[in-house]
């Protein structure tokens, strides 16, 4: 699908017997096997935000969420065994989170067309929502709506679990 300057390769959109609503259905498969980061990190993807976005202009319906169904591949003889499928949902996106990211989307865009025009002043960025099989210590609050997030971390703040300190790189631990 595609819409404006958003495209992507939706591999399912369903309506639950359970509950009538349209979703958007991924499917991913692995050599490994997902663990919690992995999942968690679905509450901040880009990826579901924009299949949801290009299923909302394809149906004029807005979609109730985002399912993962993963495969684990891990290449036994006998193929998969049934434990190995697993599927995760709903993860739902506010009209808030979704705007949020249209708006971190069309940031990046300005930079690409800015690293075009100056490709001497790319740099490599090594932050990741998830990686190496753990999940940023701050994916909670990006994951958060917009409108919660401030008061989650004042709250985090007043209980010693944020601390703000003078940016320092020298001084890193």
């Amino acid at each position: 699908l595609e819409h404006g300057e958003d495209c992507g390769i939706v591999d399912r959109v369903i309506r639950r017997q359970a509950d009538g609503l349209l979703y958007v259905l991924d499917l991913k498969t692995s050599s490994w096997a997902p663990n919690k980061g992995y999942w968690k990190q679905w509450g901040n993807s880009q990826q579901a935000a924009i299949y949801l976005d290009l299923v909302e202009a394809e149906l004029g319906e807005q979609p109730a969420g985002f399912w993962c169904d993963h495969i684990y591949v891990s290449g036994r003889k006998d193929g998969p065994r049934p434990e190995d499928f697993m599927q995760f949902g709903p993860v739902t996106y506010s009209a808030e989170k979704r705007a949020e990211l249209r708006e971190q989307r069309a940031h990046w865009r300005e930079i690409v067309e800015h690293l075009r025009a100056l490709p001497s002043e790319a740099q490599q960025s090594t932050r990741s929502c998830f990686r190496f099989n753990s999940a940023c210590p701050y994916l909670d609050y990006c994951s958060a709506d917009p409108a919660d997030r401030e008061d989650m971390i004042a709250r985090d703040l007043a209980l010693g679990k944020l601390v703000v300190r003078p940016w320092n790189p020298k001084a890193r631990d």
